[in-house]
Protein backbone atom coordinates (compact mmCIF):
# COMPACT_ATOMS: atom_id res chain seq x y z
CA UNK A 1 0.00 0.00 0.00
CA UNK A 2 2.81 2.37 0.97
CA UNK A 3 4.74 1.54 -2.18
CA UNK A 4 1.67 2.17 -4.32
CA UNK A 5 1.07 5.60 -2.67
CA UNK A 6 4.68 6.58 -3.13
CA UNK A 7 4.53 5.56 -6.74
CA UNK A 8 1.61 7.92 -7.24
CA UNK A 9 2.75 10.88 -5.09
CA UNK A 10 6.42 10.99 -6.10
CA UNK A 11 5.81 11.40 -9.85
CA UNK A 12 3.18 14.03 -9.05
CA UNK A 13 5.60 16.07 -6.94
CA UNK A 14 8.33 15.82 -9.58
CA UNK A 15 5.90 16.99 -12.23
CA UNK A 16 4.80 19.91 -10.07
CA UNK A 17 8.40 20.92 -9.44
CA UNK A 18 9.21 20.77 -13.14
CA UNK A 19 6.12 22.85 -13.91
CA UNK A 20 6.99 25.56 -11.35
CA UNK A 21 10.61 25.67 -12.43
CA UNK A 22 9.67 25.96 -16.09
CA UNK A 23 7.20 28.73 -15.29
CA UNK A 24 9.85 30.73 -13.44
CA UNK A 25 12.28 30.29 -16.30
CA UNK A 26 9.68 31.50 -18.75
CA UNK A 27 8.86 34.45 -16.50
CA UNK A 28 12.51 35.36 -16.12
CA UNK A 29 13.05 35.18 -19.85
CA UNK A 30 9.96 37.20 -20.67
CA UNK A 31 10.84 40.73 -21.75
CA UNK A 32 8.07 43.28 -21.52
CA UNK A 33 8.72 46.22 -23.84
CA UNK A 34 8.81 49.52 -21.97
CA UNK A 35 7.21 52.50 -23.55
CA UNK A 36 9.82 55.24 -23.93
CA UNK A 37 8.58 58.75 -24.20
CA UNK A 38 10.13 60.92 -26.86
CA UNK A 39 13.17 62.66 -25.48
CA UNK A 40 13.54 60.43 -22.36
CA UNK A 41 16.90 59.05 -23.48
CA UNK A 42 17.98 62.19 -25.40
CA UNK A 43 20.58 64.19 -23.46
CA UNK A 44 20.28 67.98 -23.74
CA UNK A 45 22.51 69.35 -26.45
CA UNK A 46 25.14 71.63 -24.90
CA UNK A 47 25.56 75.05 -26.51
CA UNK A 48 28.51 75.33 -28.89
CA UNK A 49 31.67 76.75 -27.30
CA UNK A 50 32.20 80.49 -27.69
CA UNK A 51 34.93 81.40 -30.13
CA UNK A 52 36.50 84.57 -28.69
CA UNK A 53 39.11 84.55 -31.45
CA UNK A 54 36.45 85.42 -34.05
CA UNK A 55 35.26 88.97 -33.36
CA UNK A 56 32.16 88.58 -35.52
CA UNK A 57 31.08 85.39 -33.72
CA UNK A 58 31.48 86.65 -30.16
CA UNK A 59 28.40 87.19 -27.98
CA UNK A 60 27.45 90.72 -27.02
CA UNK A 61 27.72 89.92 -23.30
CA UNK A 62 30.33 88.21 -21.16
CA UNK A 63 29.83 84.76 -19.69
CA UNK A 64 28.75 84.19 -16.09
CA UNK A 65 31.51 85.28 -13.73
CA UNK A 66 33.75 86.63 -16.49
CA UNK A 67 35.49 89.98 -16.19
CA UNK A 68 36.47 92.24 -19.07
CA UNK A 69 39.13 94.91 -18.64
CA UNK A 70 39.99 97.30 -21.46
CA UNK A 71 42.14 100.35 -21.93
CA UNK A 72 42.15 102.85 -24.79
CA UNK A 73 45.03 105.26 -25.32
CA UNK A 74 43.65 107.99 -27.58
CA UNK A 75 45.58 110.82 -29.20
CA UNK A 76 43.94 113.74 -30.94
CA UNK A 77 45.80 114.12 -34.24
CA UNK A 78 43.71 116.93 -35.66
CA UNK A 79 45.49 119.59 -37.68
CA UNK A 80 47.82 121.66 -35.46
CA UNK A 81 47.08 119.45 -32.41
CA UNK A 82 49.01 116.19 -32.89
CA UNK A 83 48.85 114.47 -29.54
CA UNK A 84 46.94 117.09 -27.56
CA UNK A 85 44.85 116.10 -25.83
CA UNK A 86 45.85 112.55 -24.92
CA UNK A 87 43.18 110.37 -23.31
CA UNK A 88 43.34 107.18 -21.25
CA UNK A 89 39.93 105.51 -21.29
CA UNK A 90 39.41 102.52 -18.94
CA UNK A 91 36.55 100.01 -19.08
CA UNK A 92 35.58 97.41 -16.46
CA UNK A 93 32.80 94.88 -17.12
CA UNK A 94 31.45 91.86 -15.21
CA UNK A 95 29.23 89.03 -16.45
CA UNK A 96 26.43 88.64 -13.89
CA UNK A 97 25.02 85.88 -16.10
CA UNK A 98 25.41 84.76 -19.70
CA UNK A 99 22.77 87.36 -20.60
CA UNK A 100 23.52 90.24 -18.23
CA UNK A 101 26.74 92.27 -18.16
CA UNK A 102 27.32 95.41 -16.08
CA UNK A 103 30.27 97.76 -16.02
CA UNK A 104 31.90 101.13 -15.52
CA UNK A 105 33.40 102.81 -18.57
CA UNK A 106 34.88 106.10 -19.70
CA UNK A 107 33.10 105.83 -23.07
CA UNK A 108 30.14 103.46 -23.63
CA UNK A 109 30.53 103.84 -27.42
CA UNK A 110 34.25 103.03 -27.48
CA UNK A 111 33.55 99.74 -29.27
CA UNK A 112 32.86 101.96 -32.29
CA UNK A 113 34.52 105.32 -31.67
CA UNK A 114 37.21 105.43 -28.95
CA UNK A 115 37.70 109.19 -29.22
CA UNK A 116 37.52 110.80 -25.75
CA UNK A 117 36.57 110.25 -22.13
CA UNK A 118 38.17 108.90 -19.01
CA UNK A 119 41.42 110.57 -17.93
CA UNK A 120 42.88 113.50 -19.85
CA UNK A 121 46.66 113.68 -19.78
CA UNK A 122 47.15 117.13 -21.26
CA UNK A 123 46.92 120.68 -20.04
CA UNK A 124 43.72 122.48 -19.14
CA UNK A 125 43.96 124.27 -22.48
CA UNK A 126 42.77 121.00 -24.07
CA UNK A 127 40.88 119.23 -21.28
CA UNK A 128 37.94 120.17 -19.04
CA UNK A 129 39.70 118.43 -16.14
CA UNK A 130 43.28 117.15 -16.04
CA UNK A 131 43.92 113.67 -14.55
CA UNK A 132 40.33 113.56 -13.29
CA UNK A 133 37.69 111.39 -15.01
CA UNK A 134 35.88 113.62 -17.49
CA UNK A 135 33.27 111.02 -18.42
CA UNK A 136 32.07 108.04 -16.37
CA UNK A 137 29.22 105.75 -17.41
CA UNK A 138 27.50 103.01 -15.44
CA UNK A 139 26.74 100.64 -18.29
CA UNK A 140 24.40 97.65 -18.68
CA UNK A 141 23.87 95.09 -21.44
CA UNK A 142 21.11 92.47 -21.42
CA UNK A 143 20.93 89.96 -24.27
CA UNK A 144 17.33 88.88 -24.85
CA UNK A 145 17.57 87.29 -28.29
CA UNK A 146 20.65 85.27 -29.22
CA UNK A 147 21.00 83.02 -32.26
CA UNK A 148 23.90 81.81 -34.36
CA UNK A 149 23.57 84.60 -36.93
CA UNK A 150 21.87 87.35 -34.93
CA UNK A 151 21.82 88.79 -31.41
CA UNK A 152 19.91 91.68 -29.86
CA UNK A 153 20.66 93.21 -26.47
CA UNK A 154 19.44 96.17 -24.48
CA UNK A 155 22.28 98.68 -23.99
CA UNK A 156 21.79 101.54 -21.58
CA UNK A 157 23.04 103.25 -18.49
CA UNK A 158 23.76 106.43 -16.59
CA UNK A 159 26.27 108.82 -18.14
CA UNK A 160 28.09 111.35 -15.96
CA UNK A 161 29.63 113.91 -18.28
CA UNK A 162 31.32 116.05 -15.63
CA UNK A 163 31.46 116.37 -11.84
CA UNK A 164 32.01 120.10 -11.49
CA UNK A 165 29.39 121.15 -12.35
CA UNK A 166 27.64 117.78 -12.02
CA UNK A 167 26.18 116.66 -15.36
CA UNK A 168 24.14 113.46 -15.77
CA UNK A 169 22.06 111.81 -18.48
CA UNK A 170 20.16 108.56 -18.85
CA UNK A 171 20.78 106.47 -21.97
CA UNK A 172 18.88 103.59 -23.56
CA UNK A 173 18.97 101.68 -26.83
CA UNK A 174 19.69 98.39 -28.56
CA UNK A 175 22.95 96.70 -29.43
CA UNK A 176 22.36 94.54 -32.52
CA UNK A 177 24.68 92.13 -34.31
CA UNK A 178 23.75 90.51 -37.64
CA UNK A 179 26.11 88.02 -39.26
CA UNK A 180 25.67 88.15 -43.00
CA UNK A 181 27.84 85.06 -43.43
CA UNK A 182 30.91 83.48 -41.84
CA UNK A 183 33.09 86.45 -42.80
CA UNK A 184 30.92 89.58 -42.56
CA UNK A 185 28.89 90.97 -39.67
CA UNK A 186 27.07 94.24 -38.98
CA UNK A 187 27.11 95.70 -35.45
CA UNK A 188 24.86 98.65 -34.58
CA UNK A 189 24.29 100.48 -31.28
CA UNK A 190 21.47 103.02 -31.74
CA UNK A 191 20.57 104.89 -28.55
CA UNK A 192 19.13 108.12 -27.25
CA UNK A 193 20.17 109.88 -24.07
CA UNK A 194 18.18 112.40 -22.06
CA UNK A 195 19.70 114.96 -19.72
CA UNK A 196 18.86 114.68 -16.04
CA UNK A 197 20.75 117.71 -14.73
CA UNK A 198 21.69 121.06 -16.32
CA UNK A 199 19.09 120.80 -19.05
CA UNK A 200 18.92 124.59 -19.19
CA UNK A 201 22.61 124.54 -20.19
CA UNK A 202 22.17 122.26 -23.17
CA UNK A 203 22.27 118.82 -21.55
CA UNK A 204 19.17 117.56 -23.34
CA UNK A 205 18.33 114.71 -25.70
CA UNK A 206 21.09 113.30 -27.91
CA UNK A 207 20.84 110.65 -30.63
CA UNK A 208 23.71 108.29 -31.46
CA UNK A 209 23.61 105.60 -34.16
CA UNK A 210 27.05 104.01 -34.71
CA UNK A 211 27.33 101.17 -37.23
CA UNK A 212 30.27 98.84 -37.79
CA UNK A 213 30.76 96.43 -40.70
CA UNK A 214 33.33 93.83 -39.69
CA UNK A 215 35.33 91.57 -42.01
CA UNK A 216 36.87 88.46 -40.42
CA UNK A 217 39.49 87.94 -43.11
CA UNK A 218 41.66 85.76 -40.81
CA UNK A 219 40.53 83.42 -37.97
CA UNK A 220 42.04 85.84 -35.45
CA UNK A 221 42.03 89.20 -37.27
CA UNK A 222 39.04 91.46 -37.93
CA UNK A 223 38.92 94.72 -39.90
CA UNK A 224 36.08 97.17 -39.45
CA UNK A 225 34.55 100.07 -41.35
CA UNK A 226 32.59 102.29 -38.96
CA UNK A 227 30.12 105.09 -39.60
CA UNK A 228 26.73 106.33 -38.40
CA UNK A 229 25.15 109.60 -37.35
CA UNK A 230 24.98 111.63 -34.11
CA UNK A 231 23.17 114.77 -33.10
CA UNK A 232 20.70 116.54 -30.87
CA UNK A 233 17.16 115.89 -32.17
CA UNK A 234 15.98 119.41 -31.33
CA UNK A 235 18.71 121.02 -33.44
CA UNK A 236 19.62 118.10 -35.67
CA UNK A 237 20.14 120.09 -38.85
CA UNK A 238 22.81 122.22 -37.17
CA UNK A 239 24.34 119.71 -34.72
CA UNK A 240 24.47 116.40 -36.61
CA UNK A 241 27.75 114.65 -37.31
CA UNK A 242 28.60 111.74 -39.60
CA UNK A 243 31.70 109.95 -38.28
CA UNK A 244 33.98 107.57 -40.13
CA UNK A 245 36.33 105.05 -38.57
CA UNK A 246 38.73 102.30 -39.60
CA UNK A 247 39.70 99.59 -37.14
CA UNK A 248 41.81 96.44 -37.01
CA UNK A 249 41.61 93.95 -34.16
CA UNK A 250 43.83 90.91 -33.56
CA UNK A 251 42.90 88.26 -31.01
CA UNK A 252 46.24 87.03 -29.66
CA UNK A 253 44.46 84.27 -27.73
CA UNK A 254 41.06 83.57 -26.15
CA UNK A 255 41.68 86.21 -23.46
CA UNK A 256 43.68 89.01 -25.06
CA UNK A 257 42.99 91.39 -27.98
CA UNK A 258 44.96 94.30 -29.34
CA UNK A 259 43.49 96.83 -31.76
CA UNK A 260 44.08 100.14 -33.49
CA UNK A 261 41.40 102.61 -34.54
CA UNK A 262 41.56 105.71 -36.75
CA UNK A 263 38.54 107.97 -36.37
CA UNK A 264 37.30 111.00 -38.26
CA UNK A 265 34.52 112.18 -35.89
CA UNK A 266 32.76 114.25 -38.51
CA UNK A 267 33.34 113.71 -42.21
CA UNK A 268 30.03 115.52 -42.68
CA UNK A 269 28.06 117.88 -40.49
CA UNK A 270 29.16 120.07 -37.61
CA UNK A 271 32.92 120.37 -36.91
CA UNK A 272 33.46 121.38 -33.25
CA UNK A 273 36.97 122.79 -33.86
CA UNK A 274 36.97 126.23 -35.48
CA UNK A 275 38.77 126.71 -38.78
CA UNK A 276 39.23 122.96 -39.19
CA UNK A 277 38.02 120.95 -42.17
CA UNK A 278 36.13 117.71 -41.80
CA UNK A 279 39.11 115.46 -42.53
CA UNK A 280 41.49 117.55 -40.38
CA UNK A 281 39.46 116.63 -37.28
CA UNK A 282 40.70 113.11 -36.33
CA UNK A 283 42.09 110.85 -33.62
CA UNK A 284 43.92 107.55 -33.31
CA UNK A 285 43.51 104.94 -30.56
CA UNK A 286 45.51 101.95 -29.34
CA UNK A 287 43.29 99.40 -27.59
CA UNK A 288 43.93 96.42 -25.31
CA UNK A 289 41.12 94.08 -24.19
CA UNK A 290 41.57 91.35 -21.57
CA UNK A 291 39.00 88.78 -20.42
CA UNK A 292 39.30 86.53 -17.39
Amino acid sequence: MMKRAAAVVLPSMIGLLISVTSGNARAEGLVVPKKVKAGDDAAPTPPPPINWLDYNARPLTLGTGMMGISGNLVADISANNWGKPLWLIPHFYYGVSDKLTVGITGNPKAEFFPTAGGFCMSSSAYCPKVFIPNNVSFDLLFSFNRAAMMEVAFHGGLDLGAFDPFTAAGRGGLLVKIRINELVAILADPSISAGITRRDFGNKEYLSVPIRVGFQFHPQVNAGLITGVNGAPATFADSYQVPLGLSALAALNEKLDVAVNLTFPTVAGNVPILNTSHLDYRSVALIVNYRM
